[in-house]
């Protein structure tokens, strides 16, 4: 395991990032990201936070990475970027550079894993539902939509088993049977799909295993390597960003 030492770029870094995973998935019906201080773990303090973030867009600004943003001041502590005026290419030389020039090659303790994974339904009836929103590390502003019925077999696709499996109480038609196929699509085949491999590699970290055979061996279990949570989009999600997790297949 390396030595976690700081790059004193961190926060900038961290901003960069925060631009990347918005512009993957940008609000519905809007072409403008919106990012503030309070994102940023790295900020102790956020109204200075505030104060370097409104100095490094300016930075960014000259550097024609994008061409304009907007600030509420402040007072709201928020900052507006529009999507098409961003220059991605640009963003991710900056972001080489920061690291590069912060004396270190990567700011990342090497064996990191995901914090947890959400999967957020309209109804706690997975059966009922046509989506699943997963979730990585509680960023609830950048849901991955997930089928919960495969179209060709017609039965629950291995994400919404994988919430069966999740669910608190054994209750009948919960309980997964053991099957090697499911077990290697869910440990393996979930860290594939490519907005959570771009997650992944983004952030450097090492794909946990999710689940295993149960103790009598006959059904999957968690293996509570990482918090695998399921809840409603109305008892989980902040109501801010509600407006993302609308199921575009209704």
């Amino acid at each position: 395991m390396k030595i976690n030492m700081e790059n004193k770029n961190q926060s900038l870094i961290e901003i960069i990032d925060n631009i990347l995973r918005k512009i993957e998935n940008p609000p519905p019906n809007s072409n403008t990201i919106s990012i503030r201080p309070s994102e940023i773990f790295s900020f102790k303090d956020k109204h200075a936070g505030y104060e370097e973030m409104y100095s490094f867009f300016e930075n960014l600004k000259k550097k024609e990475v994008f061409k304009d943003f907007q600030s509420t001041g402040a007072l709201y502590k928020t900052f507006y970027i529009k999507i098409p005026e961003i220059n991605k290419e640009k963003l991710l030389e900056e972001r080489k550079r920061l690291l590069k020039e912060g004396g270190r090659k990567e700011s990342y303790i090497e064996g990191k894993t995901l914090q947890s994974i959400h999967l957020i339904t309209e109804s706690i009836v997975i059966e009922k539902c046509k989506t699943i929103f997963l979730v990585l590390d509680e960023h609830f502003e950048m849901p991955i939509r997930c089928a919960v019925w495969n179209k060709r077999t017609g039965e629950l696709t291995y994400i919404a088993k994988l919430y069966n499996i999740a669910y608190v109480a054994n209750v009948p038609g919960k309980m997964v049977e053991y099957d090697k196929r499911l077990a290697d699509n869910i440990n393996n085949g979930l860290f594939k799909k490519r907005r959570i491999a771009e997650y992944m590699k983004l952030n450097k970290l090492k794909k946990p295993t999710l689940v295993q055979k149960a103790e009598d061996g006959n059904y999957l279990a968690l293996r509570d390597e990482i918090p695998v949570k399921i809840g409603t989009i109305q008892t989980i999600v902040p109501p801010q960003y509600r407006s993302l997790y609308i199921d575009k297949t209704i």
